[in-house]
C-alpha cells in the first residue's frame, strides 16, 4: 500500500512539473520579441539577432559550415531481404538505426539594433529546422569525418551509412527565450565619460528560467 502511495505521489509531482514546464515554454514562445538593450535582468523574455562567434567558430563535421552549434548523427542501414523490398517498398527512414551522435556548442553573441547578448547554450533546449541529411561516401571522407567514424567504430565494414546534421550557422538569425544578467560589454565602443558604460545581456539556462534557442519562425 505504501509503495502504491509513493508511486502516486511521484506521478503527481512529475505531471505538475511537466505541466509547469509546458506553461513556461508556451508563455515564452508567445511573448513578443524584446530589444536586447531593454530586457531587464532576471526577466523572462524573447530576444533575437544574428549569431556570431566571439572567437573562432566551430566547423560542422559533415556540412563543413562555420557554426556556433551543431548536432550530428550517423545512421546505419540494416540488411534487408531484397524480396521484402520488392513486395513492400520501404520508406526513406525505414531500416536506419542511429549508431553514433555528436553535439558541440560554444558561447556566442547575437546582436540587434539596440545591443548585444552573450548566449551560453550549455543545457539549453535547442530547436532547429532544416536538418541536412545525405549518404556518407567512404571514398570522399575528410580527415575530420574519418576521425569521427573511427571514434565511434562505424564504417569499418563498408556498411551503408548516412548522416543527419543541424547547425546554428554563423550569420544565421535566431531567437532566444530565457532570462539573463547584465555585464560590461568588452567589445562595445567606449562610452563618453559622462555616460553609463555599455553592457551586454548574458543568457544562461537555469532550473527557474530554462533557455530555449530556435531558428524557427
Amino acid at each position: 500500500m505504501f509503495t502504491i502511495f509513493v508511486i502516486v505521489i511521484a506521478v503527481g509531482v512529475f505531471v505538475m512539473y511537466f505541466r509547469g514546464e509546458q506553461q513556461r515554454t508556451r508563455r515564452l514562445r508567445e511573448s513578443g520579441p524584446r530589444p536586447i538593450a531593454e530586457l531587464p535582468e532576471d526577466t523572462p523574455g524573447r530576444v533575437a539577432g544574428i549569431a556570431q562567434p566571439p572567437d573562432e567558430p566551430l566547423i560542422a563535421p559533415f556540412s563543413g559550415r562555420p557554426c556556433v552549434y551543431y548536432a550530428a548523427t550517423i545512421e546505419r542501414r540494416r540488411p534487408v531481404d531484397p524480396a521484402t523490398i520488392a513486395a513492400t517498398p520501404l520508406a526513406d527512414d525505414a531500416g536506419w538505426t542511429v549508431v553514433a551522435s555528436e553535439t558541440r556548442s560554444i558561447a556566442f553573441v547575437i546582436q540587434d539594433e539596440t545591443g548585444r547578448a552573450l548566449i551560453e547554450p550549455t543545457a539549453a533546449k535547442v530547436e532547429l529546422d532544416a536538418p541536412v541529411s545525405a549518404p556518407i561516401d567512404g571514398a570522399a571522407l575528410t580527415a575530420r569525418q574519418r576521425e569521427l567514424l573511427a571514434q565511434h567504430h562505424v564504417g569499418e565494414a563498408g556498411e551503408p551509412l548516412r548522416y543527419r546534421e543541424v547547425t546554428i550557422a554563423v550569420g544565421e538569425a535566431i531567437a532566444v527565450f530565457g532570462s539573463g544578467t547584465r555585464e560590461p560589454d568588452p567589445q562595445a565602443v567606449p562610452a563618453d565619460y559622462r555616460g553609463e558604460p555599455a553592457t551586454r545581456l548574458r543568457l544562461t539556462s537555469s532550473a527557474k528560467h530554462p533557455l530555449f534557442i530556435s531558428n524557427r519562425r
